[in-house]
């Protein structure tokens, strides 16, 4: 069996941390596409309590980026 691996230099992926960080419309598009309602699933998790944020998380905002490059080897 085949499988597609990506490619590339490795990157640090980040997750939304707060309401209003993503998009709206683009929110509403991901919705109509995937057949979701943000707004329901919001509703069904609103019991469970939010996670302290760590020290360090968000360093981004920041301005302390560390980001590989990308260079040939000979």
């Amino acid at each position: 069996m085949s499988r597609n691996l990506p490619l590339g230099i490795p990157q640090l992926m980040m997750g939304f941390m707060a309401d209003g960080q993503a998009d709206p419309g683009l929110v509403q598009v991901r919705d109509r596409k995937f057949d979701v309602s943000t707004q329901s699933k919001k509703e069904s998790r609103s019991d469970i309590q939010a996670p302290n944020i760590l020290p360090g998380a968000g360093a981004w905002q920041k301005g302390n980026v560390v980001q590989p490059r990308l260079e040939p080897v000979r």
